[in-house]
């Protein structure tokens, strides 16, 4: 006879821990009792792509948001805890046949998982960005102004202050540009 999937998870669970159905599925909020059928919730999500409340009520809970909580703390515990990844692989891999004919009251059909979940969206190409080119330093002349003082000048012939000075007023920076023609002398 076959089993549906969740019955044969339901199978596996009962196997792997020794704890019957009703143990399993009941209202106690003891922890290693919750971790199971959280992997459960999990198991289920993954082979069947059952929605959430389709899941709450083959577990024979009553709200969805469990179920969800239950998927995303099962998936927090598997990048940790070794124990909890072998158990949910053994449900992952329960078997659907079964020799006695019984049934765990799990008469929630599975879905394809194909149709369950969507195809994952294409991502675009990756744009290339390619740098600025970097514009040559100004071309520098050193021309004396007294005996042992030297001014370097560009090829627009200004010098140190005068570059900085267009630069600011460029940048918006009028107060410094003033200041600096204060101090500088008149030509």
């Amino acid at each position: 006879m076959k089993l549906t999937v969740p019955e044969a998870i339901m199978r596996e669970a009962m196997r792997a821990t020794g704890l019957s159905r009703d143990k399993i599925i009941s209202r106690n909020r003891n922890k290693m009792l919750v971790r199971i059928r959280q992997a459960m919730m999990y198991a289920l999500r993954e082979r069947t792509g059952l929605s959430s409340p389709q899941i709450a009520r083959a577990l024979g809970l009553t709200d969805h948001t469990t179920v969800l909580h239950g998927i995303a703390k099962t998936k927090e515990r598997i990048a940790t805890d070794q124990v909890m990844q072998a158990f949910i692989v053994r449900l992952l891999s329960a078997s659907r046949e079964i020799d006695d004919g019984g049934s765990f009251g799990l008469a929630v059909e599975p879905k394809a998982k194909a149709e369950a979940r969507p195809a994952p969206k294409q991502r675009p190409e990756p744009t290339i960005i390619v740098p600025a080119p970097r514009l040559p330093k100004p071309v520098l002349e050193r021309v004396a102004y007294e005996a042992d003082r030297f001014m370097q000048l560009d090829e627009r012939g200004e010098c140190d202050v005068q570059r900085y000075t267009r630069k600011n007023m460029i940048a918006g920076s009028q107060r410094l540009a003033d200041a600096i023609n204060k101090v500088r002398p008149a030509a």
